[in-house]
């Protein structure tokens, strides 16, 4: 996808602003307030704090704030420094609470257990990673049109963040590392760009068919358009050698025809590729967020045999991770057994 979307703007614009050292808040739906340290300023007309409105009414309410949508001055600024600046960046968030209330009661609220039951063994604290991929699109006909899209990519799970902008609007930035602990599973950074670059592949292919199918559209009007001109010119022409009685006129009159062919085949190739949509993407910056989350070790018993299953708290969230299945790599929200004493494969459909 990569649409337009107002969600992928501000996510954009809050982590340049984060990624310079400022720190940003939502006072109300569409405006942001920004608090930026000395060094960061000059990069935004000297001003150590800053109103952003992402809604032109938003703007209009409020004259002292900064518009940021597509094309606004404001943002091809940013768009021009964040593209001089580093393109990668670590950001340490804050917690509040690490620990979890009654972490039993929360695992069967959140999960169904069938035919087992679970049982906490041990809790640890372990360091896990967030990897955010800025990306830039240009959608290429004879006109050009740029989008930005971000993908946030759980390195425990290799999983993109759906919901990615309560994550990123929950996330507090922290000076340093707020605790200091082992690190926890985590995929490789290639691995994460993988799963960032088929996630935004999805997202934009709608995209593409869409305006594809809306460049389809005009082609076909145009060319019934250049059809109908060079048919009638055709036309008149053929009239005008019927009624010719010099054969040196109509010959250069069938031979105007000729070159009519030739321009019609021209012209309408012209518009072929006019309304020929390609797609660039370039992943313009990326940014690693690192927090402390809680792995619990849990024993889910199945009559006589027990399996060790890992459930990470994510103490910015207030919720538990669903684990991966082993089979399928799908997410297990129903933790069950089948026949043959295994935890079921819910990804391929339960087994009985």
């Amino acid at each position: 996808m990569a649409s337009r979307r107002p969600e992928d703007l501000r996510t954009f614009v809050v982590g340049c602003i984060e990624a310079a050292g400022g720190v940003v808040e939502f006072p109300e739906y569409g405006l942001a307030e920004a608090l930026l340290p000395d060094s960061a300023a000059p990069t935004f007309g000297g001003r150590p704090f800053l109103r952003i409105a992402f809604d032109p009414e938003v703007a209009r309410e409020r004259p002292d704030a900064e518009l940021a949508v597509y094309g606004s001055e404001f943002l091809d600024r940013l768009v021009s420094q964040a593209t001089q600046s580093g393109l990668a960046t670590v950001r340490y968030l804050h917690v509040d609470r690490l620990e979890v209330t009654r972490p039993a009661e929360r695992l069967t609220e959140q999960f169904q257990f069938v035919n087992c039951r679970p049982s906490l063994d041990y809790s640890a604290i372990r360091g896990f990673s967030y990897l955010l991929f800025h990306f830039k699109l240009v959608y290429l006909t004879d006109e050009r049109e740029e989008t930005f899209h971000s993908v946030l990519v759980n390195l425990n799970t290799n999983r993109p963040v759906e919901d990615a902008e309560r994550f990123l609007h929950t996330a507090i930035p922290a000076p340093s590392r707020p605790i200091v602990c082992p690190e926890g599973p985590a995929c490789s950074v290639p691995a994460a760009y993988r799963t960032a670059c088929v996630f935004l592949k999805r997202q934009a292919d709608r995209t593409f068919r869409a305006k594809q199918e809306e460049s389809r559209r005009q082609l076909e009007t145009d060319l019934r358009r250049i059809d109908a001109y060079y048919n009638d010119l055709r036309e008149e022409t053929e009239r005008r050698m019927e009624r010719s009685g010099d054969p040196d006129r109509a010959d250069a009159l069938r031979h105007r025809i000729q070159a009519y062919e030739v321009e019609r085949e021209r012209r309408k190739k012209e518009l072929e590729d006019k309304y020929s949509l390609r797609l660039q993407v370039r992943l313009t910056s990326a940014a690693l967020y690192a927090q402390p989350k809680i792995i619990h070790f849990v024993r889910v018993t199945h009559r006589d045999r027990w399996f060790p299953v890992q459930f990470v708290w994510d103490p910015l969230l207030k919720t538990f991770e669903p684990p991966l299945c082993d089979l399928c790599g799908e997410e297990l929200r129903t933790i069950a057994f089948d026949k043959n004493g295994q935890i079921a494969c819910w990804g391929k459909g339960p087994k009985t």
